[in-house]
C-alpha cells in the first residue's frame, strides 16, 4: 500500500518536470529567434561597413549596383564620397560624414555582438537546466518502473 502514495508523488514530480521542460524549450526557441535576428542585422551592418570602407578607393561617378533588398539592385553612380544618408531610427534619414557613419556602424556592430554574447550565455544556461531536468526525469521514470515490479 505504501507504493501507491509514493507513486502519486513521483507522478506529480514528473508532471512538474515536464512542465518546466516545456518552459525551457519555449525560452530556448525565443533565444534562438533573437540570435537569428541579431545575426541578420550583423550581416547587414558588416556589409554596410565594408561598403563604407571601400568608398575611399572608389572614384566619383563610378557606376555601381546598389542593393535595395530582396536580391534587387539599382544601378547608380557615386556622386559624393564625403557624405552618406543614414537612417538614425524612427524613419529619420540624416546626411552624415562617411567617417561618422562608419563609427556609428562600428558601434552598432559592437553593441549587437555584446547582445549576441549575452543571449548565447542565456541559451547555454537554459540548455543546461533543461538537460538537468531531463536527467531528473529519467531517474523518476526509472523509480516508477522499479515500483511497478
Amino acid at each position: 500500500m505504501s507504493k501507491q502514495p509514493q507513486s502519486r508523488s513521483v507522478r506529480a514530480k514528473i508532471g512538474e518536470i515536464l512542465y518546466l521542460m516545456q518552459i525551457y524549450e519555449a525560452q530556448a526557441r525565443s533565444l534562438n529567434e533573437q540570435l537569428n535576428l541579431i545575426n541578420l542585422k550583423l550581416e547587414e551592418l558588416k556589409s554596410a561597413k565594408a561598403f563604407l570602407d571601400s568608398l575611399k578607393t572608389i572614384d566619383v561617378n563610378t557606376e555601381l549596383l546598389f542593393p535595395i533588398g530582396g536580391g534587387v539592385f539599382v544601378k547608380g553612380r557615386i556622386s559624393n564620397k564625403e557624405y552618406v544618408l543614414m537612417d538614425i531610427g524612427a524613419n529619420v534619414i540624416v546626411k552624415r560624414a562617411v567617417s561618422e557613419s562608419t563609427d556609428a556602424v562600428n558601434n552598432n556592430i559592437i553593441n549587437l555582438e555584446d547582445a549576441k554574447t549575452k543571449i548565447e550565455g542565456q541559451l547555454a544556461q537554459v540548455i543546461q537546466k533543461y538537460n538537468e531536468l531531463q536527467k531528473l526525469l529519467e531517474r523518476y521514470s526509472e523509480s516508477m518502473e522499479e515500483a511497478r515490479k
